[in-house]
């Protein structure tokens, strides 16, 4: 019986068009193997991981200007254009601003509004609101502005002043304060 079996297969054969179908079809799976797309996978990581570095640097060194320029603008101490308590009447005076000024939840407490002026963040036009510490009677400087690119949120000290840098409600916040 094994022999006539060995003899009817051996009777057996691909057509010509079989066989080079199946030798295409061989042949294109070698070339799309994993080992073939390896390199191009390690490529499109290396750049991934290239872009974020990028962008955590970069993000960065634009937290570092923000610093700086929230805490030079803190160092000229520019009196308040305008002398209110109110938010409303701080959006009805700087009407220019691309946004509403809000009061900060960070700051609803133990903070009190003294008054707010234009001033700007990275070229962008900005609000410059003075508020006074009710435990300490310490003004801080607060900024509010919408940024090119959204620093991250952080703390820090440029110069003697604390800068303290967060978003809320789709807006970017900076205080300024002297260091202890």
């Amino acid at each position: 019986m094994k022999s006539e079996l060995k003899e009817f297969y051996e009777k057996k054969s691909l057509s010509s068009e079989k066989m080079e179908s199946l030798l295409n079809l061989q042949k294109e799976l070698k070339e799309n193997s994993p080992r073939k797309r390896a390199p191009l996978f390690a490529g499109l990581i290396a750049a991934s991981i290239a872009l974020l570095v990028f962008i955590q640097f970069n993000g960065q060194a634009l937290d570092q200007k923000i610093f700086s320029e929230v805490a030079y603008n803190h160092n000229k101490d520019m009196p308040p254009e305008v002398l209110t308590k109110d938010y409303e009447l701080i959006n009805e005076a700087l009407d220019k601003l691309d946004f509403k000024v809000i009061k900060s939840q960070r700051l609803a407490v133990n903070y009190e509004l003294v008054g707010a002026r234009y001033c700007s963040i990275q070229g962008k036009i900005a609000a410059q609101l003075k508020l006074v510490d009710l435990r300490t009677k310490k003004r801080i400087t607060v900024y509010q502005f919408i940024p090119s690119f959204d620093p991250l949120s952080s703390v820090g000290e440029i110069d003697g002043v604390k800068v303290e840098v967060w978003h809320e409600a789709g807006i970017s916040f900076a205080v300024a304060s002297e260091n202890p």
